[in-house]
Order: structure tokens, then sequence, then C-alpha cells
């Protein structure tokens, strides 16, 4: 949060983190305080990206030492409605994710171009086109 101050993201630019929200959710409503990614894992190749598996977040700070991995471990924000926050903790840098806001990737700027692409039909072969199969 501090290097934020310093080095914001750009305005278009949020984080996600890939955890299983529903059984961070349902340990929650049971009284846990005390949350560790471990306890959420996801799959690190599961390219899956369902609602239950992330949830906007924001990262409060970095350990200064690593896993076993070698790999660099973050306390994560997470808020839910009411301002309810929670703190994730031991969460991989994988498993943070920048993500575009809504309508504000590159595609949807003003002057971006957009044109038609024709192909000529004569260019495919004739079998590739039969899609009577």
């Amino acid at each position: 949060m501090k290097e934020l101050q310093e080095k914001p993201y750009g305005y278009n630019v949020k984080t996600f983190c890939r955890f299983d929200a529903g059984l961070l959710i349902n340990d929650a409503n049971k009284g846990v305080r005390d949350f560790r990614w471990d306890d959420y894992y996801v799959d690190k190749d599961d390219t899956d990206r369902d609602h239950h598996w992330t949830m906007k977040c924001a990262v409060e700070r970095r350990y200064e030492d690593t896993n076993e991995e070698g790999e660099y471990l973050y306390i994560v924000i997470l808020t839910f409605p009411g301002n309810n926050k929670l703190f994730l903790k031991d969460t991989p840098r994988w498993a943070i994710e920048f993500v575009n806001e809504k309508y504000m990737s590159d595609e949807f700027l003003d002057n971006a171009f957009r044109h038609a692409i024709d192909i000529p039909d004569d260019i495919f072969p004739a079998m590739w086109k039969d899609v009577n199969d």
C-alpha cells in the first residue's frame, strides 16, 4: 500500500486474487478470523476463472522472506459489502492478477483502429467451405 502511494497503478487496472472464495466466506461466517491462502488453495494450472475463485483484492504488503519455492508471499485485503475487510495471509504472487477495468482496455479507445477484414472465398479449399457435413 505504501508503494502504491509513490507508484500508483493506472486508472484502468485493478487486482484480483485467486482462491476459493466460497470456502473463505463460509469460514468467515463460522467465526474464523485467521485466513491463510493455503486453506483456500486453487490449482495454479487451473485456467477456469470462475467468479467463485477470483475476487477483487488489494495487496497490503509483501513478506521479506520467501516460501520453499523461492516465491514472495503477500498479505492481501478482501473487502466485502458493508466495508468489512478480511486479510488473506501467505498469498503467492501467481495468485494475484492485474486485470483491466471493464471497458478500459485499448480496444475501447475512441481512436482505436477498427476495420472489417475482407478475405476472398477462393483462398480456402472447397472442402473447408462445405458446412453440410
